[in-house]
């Protein structure tokens, strides 16, 4: 064989070698990559809804890397300390941002993480930018999910995301504002005593919480006029656990490229081990409010309710909301075929 040849043959075996190298790779073997941001109020039952979607083999969801930056919004390192949606879609958040920022929550309430939260807790450092980062270059399908959506980061996803999707979730103004109101989330109760206090609070503290609805969805119909490629689905959350219109919907709209049909354990609103054990980490971690919201309102009687819930309705915003919801509600029955 002469030196010509010989040369061509080790340039070949080495391009050979080269190209089944990227084949292995995780971040080069995906040629379609689907980026959702799941945008949510607290207190909607998107939590329940990450861990369904994060049970499936083909996604991997990233849930409220903002939480920890609650803190630090005014501090003057702030945008060091806040992962970008280009960086947590892109999986280079879990190599470059802090550990106690990225890790203090999603440790706990990541589906992919539930057998292993105590590494993940103990070794933010080693698992965070090994496992987190691996796993998540391996998924064709990546999920942020926030209940902060605008406060902190501008919505931006990088070129790798072929496909570009946001799903908003709202629940009913009424109900939202008793849950938040129940374990205290946001509410200031030192000095709420008597029953006229209460009522005065959680009305409050309800159109509070209209106005920061109202104001996501102007935020995200801005964004997607905006953005004519990126794809939009608002949902529901409904108080009957038996109606999994929206969860349906959802699952359409995530898997509808990938032939992935909803999960019958899902459908029968059967828990999985990891639910049962997400609901008890829920308890743990709100148990600093001692629920002093829900204990208040057992005290009030229906009729103060009523009151209360009319006076939340006749707000402007409320009402504006409430009839965005039932809209919603009503679509999605209309898709199910109910209507």
């Amino acid at each position: 064989m002469d030196f010509g040849r010989l040369l061509a043959s080790i340039v070949l075996i080495v391009c050979c070698f080269a190209c089944f190298g990227a084949a292995l790779s995780p971040a080069s073997s995906l040629q379609h990559v689907e980026c959702v941001a799941l945008i949510s109020s607290g207190r909607a039952g998107t939590t329940k809804l990450v861990s369904d979607i994060g049970s499936m083999d083909e996604t991997f969801v990233i849930n409220e890397p903002f939480r920890e930056a609650v803190g630090l919004r005014f501090s003057e390192n702030a945008e060091e300390l806040v992962p970008p949606y280009k960086d947590l879609f892109s999986c280079e958040a879990y190599r470059t941002m802090p550990e106690h920022v990225l890790w203090g929550y999603p440790c706990k309430f990541t589906p992919q993480f539930h057998n292993a939260s105590a590494e993940c807790i103990n070794d933010p450092e080693g698992f965070g930018r090994n496992t987190a980062y691996e796993e998540c270059k391996r998924k064709r399908i990546r999920i942020v999910k926030t209940i902060r959506f605008f406060w902190f980061s501008e919505l931006e996803f990088p070129q790798e995301c072929t496909s570009q999707k946001i799903i908003h979730n709202i629940r009913h103004p009424w109900p939202l504002g008793l849950s938040i109101f129940k374990i205290g989330w946001g509410v200031h109760l030192k000095d709420v005593e008597t029953e006229e206090d209460v009522k005065h609070t959680l009305v409050v503290q309800i159109k509070t919480r209209c106005e920061l609805v109202m104001d996501e969805f102007e935020a995200i119909w801005k964004y997607t006029s905006e953005h004519n490629n990126v794809q939009l689905l608002n949902i529901a959350h409904v108080e009957d656990r038996t109606d999994h219109a929206g969860t349906e919907l959802v699952f359409d709209f995530v898997f509808r490229d990938h032939d992935i049909a909803l999960p019958k354990q899902i459908v029968d609103n059967e828990h999985m081990e990891f639910d049962k054990r997400l609901i008890e980490e829920e308890k743990r971690h709100f148990a600093d409010f001692a629920y002093k919201g829900e204990k208040l309102l057992e005290e009030l009687d229906a009729d103060d309710l009523i009151e209360a819930e009319r006076a939340v309705l006749s707000d402007n915003v409320c009402y504006a909301l409430t009839k965005l919801y039932s809209h919603i509600v009503a679509s999605q029955k209309l898709k199910k075929g109910e209507l």
